[in-house]
């Protein structure tokens, strides 16, 4: 999974093409950050206490966002499948707070 096919998923779902490049830039490293962080939270729940260390260890060192997705797709078979899954939380979150109009001239 790439960084730019979500923010390009999420984008498509919520109709950002009224903003700008950089405003959608800045909205959709922001939402990445809130997938991310979800995301993160879900997978530490389901590891051993050596593994959270580990991760604990690795965040430490404050890696870019991309890499540190990397990271988590390589080492965590089920992080993607977490990530997957926020996604599409975010997105139907986002969407039921949107006026029906919108959504429909999104699709």
């Amino acid at each position: 999974m790439d960084i730019a096919l979500i923010q390009q998923d999420i984008s498509k779902a919520l109709g950002l093409d009224a903003l700008n490049e950089a405003e959608q830039e800045v909205l959709l490293e922001y939402v990445g950050e809130i997938i991310l962080e979800g995301a993160l939270m879900k997978l530490m729940a389901g590891l051993s206490y050596e593994q959270i260390e580990a991760l604990d260890h690795y965040l430490d060192d404050e890696p870019e966002a991309k890499i540190l997705v990397q990271h988590l797709f390589e080492h965590y078979p089920d992080f993607e499948a977490i990530m997957q899954g926020e996604i599409e939380a975010l997105k139907s979150d986002m969407v039921s707070l949107l006026p029906e109009e919108t959504v429909s001239a999104a699709s």
